[in-house]
């Protein structure tokens, strides 16, 4: 029985048959977002996005030093997609959604995580050659 286990364990390791989930949908994602702090992240429907009193180490995330959460809070507003900037997926084969301010601020992205069977939207802040805090947004 166990030699079964493993036969079939390393069957779908070597064919490459892990679970990725599916990609949202614009329609998804598109609405507000908030953190339970003040915080607002709203998604349009045109591609574009506002964000009001989030940490600046998300808005801003290769600044150097490397911000933490409990840094100040900034605004910003800009375009958004799925996927497209520079992957759709991070190595773990997470959902992706990318931010462009509409400054000259860099790009800063979120994954799509499904957490208790909620969506959420979550990005990883500080230095990252460290443990990451993680920021989290909700469905308001």
């Amino acid at each position: 029985m166990i030699g079964t286990i493993a036969a079939i364990g390393l069957l779908l390791g070597t064919s490459g048959c892990v679970f990725r989930p599916p990609m949202p949908t614009a329609e998804q994602l598109v609405g507000e977002w908030i953190d339970g702090d003040g915080a607002v992240l709203t998604l349009d429907a045109d591609g574009t996005f506002t964000a009001t009193q989030m940490p600046e180490a998300v808005l801003r995330p290769f600044s150097y030093p490397p911000a933490t959460l409990d840094g100040p809070l900034g605004d910003g507003a800009g375009s958004w997609q799925i996927g497209g900037i520079m992957e759709e997926r991070n190595s773990w084969g997470t959902p992706l959604v990318w931010f462009s301010p509409d400054e000259d601020t860099g790009w800063f992205y979120f994954e799509v995580i499904n957490r208790h069977g909620e969506v959420q939207l979550r990005a990883d802040v500080g230095d990252p050659e460290s443990v990451p805090e993680y920021y989290e947004l909700h469905r308001d």
